[in-house]
């Protein structure tokens, strides 16, 4: 029988890696027997340093994993360490010091699922066999951090997972495994970041099974097709009602504000959106715009979009006034 691969798990907490380790673990957990790959560890990086310090082992204890239930929580740690796996925090991973305290355990491979900054050589070279990503869009387009925000501002319906092999470069290795999914209408950008987890779990638990096996395959990217998703500016979610069509304009209003709320300015107001709420097509509206209460109701390409306002209150907390 052939020993399953021992895996470094790096991401973060919120609703994309958490989603995509407990679909591993339910796997790996279920097959027991035989099972391809077991977690060795999990890397939560984190965008602040915890207390004093850059860096700290989680070790679980003797009553972590007892009830035998994962947590449906966003946080990484906590779900890992119910699982019984050991956690290492850190707010930065290439850092010589994490490198040192990540050689300890040693891994056939490292799989991310999200994480806030590239990975150099030293991170890179601690697998035996190879480091994976798991990236939600269609490589190479959308290359970078924030791929959900501009789907969702191009208005695409479906959204694709990529598993691909990592190196010193921006989402750019060869590809090994893809898979799409459909996003829901009047989703949130949590609610479409747990789906791709869920399809990153899944494509990571065949991708790991064919490399046991020898049979995984690694294709070049087309790299001349590349596209960039940077971060959202505000100037990137500002949008202009009579450009837009009804429906794509409310579910970008449901999904974007996860990454930067989106605003439109209608004569001298400037609003910022919380939510949209539902799209009337073919309505047509005897004025630039409605107010009532906090729904704003605005004339589209094709009909209305009924958007839910973020009020001066709400400003005023954003901002931590």
């Amino acid at each position: 029988m052939v020993a399953p691969l021992k895996v470094a798990f790096f991401g973060q907490s919120g609703p994309y890696a958490p989603m995509a380790l407990r679909r591993l673990l339910t796997s790996s957990m279920g097959e027991r027997l035989g099972a391809a790959f077991e977690v060795a560890l999990v890397v939560e990086g984190r965008k602040r340093p915890i207390g004093r310090r850059d860096h700290r082992w989680l070790k679980p204890t003797e009553r972590s994993g007892a009830r035998g239930v994962l947590p449906r929580g966003q946080s990484l740690s906590e779900l890992s360490l119910a699982a019984s796996i050991p956690v290492f925090q850190t707010c930065d991973v290439n850092a010589p010091r994490a490198v040192k305290a990540l050689e300890t355990i040693p891994v056939d491979v490292l799989v991310c699922v999200g994480f806030d900054r590239l990975f150099q050589r030293g991170i890179l070279g601690l697998p035996r066999l190879v480091a994976l990503n798991a990236h939600p869009s269609d490589l190479p387009r959308l290359r970078g951090p924030a791929p959900i925000f501009w789907a969702l501002k191009a208005g695409w319906r479906d959204l694709t997972v990529t598993v691909h092999t990592l190196d010193e470069w921006e989402d750019h290795g060869p590809w090994v495994a893809k898979s799409s999914f459909g996003i829901p209408e009047l989703a949130t950008g949590s609610e479409v970041y747990s789906l791709a987890g869920e399809v990153a779990g899944d494509l990571l638990n065949r991708t790991l099974g064919e490399l046991q096996r020898g049979e995984m395959v690694a294709r070049e990217q087309p790299h001349g097709q590349a596209t960039r998703a940077p971060r959202a500016r505000p100037e990137d979610a500002y949008v202009d009602p009579a450009e837009w069509m009804c429906r794509h304009l409310v579910n970008f209003a449901c999904g974007a504000p996860y990454f930067r709320a989106p605003w439109l300015r209608l004569g001298d107001d400037t609003f910022h959106i919380r939510r949209g709420l539902r799209a009337v097509e073919g309505r047509r509206l005897p004025a630039q715009f409605l107010l009532q209460g906090s729904e704003l109701i605005v004339p589209c390409r094709d009909g209305v979009a009924c958007l839910e306002i973020q009020t001066l209150e709400d400003q005023l907390d954003l901002s931590g006034n």
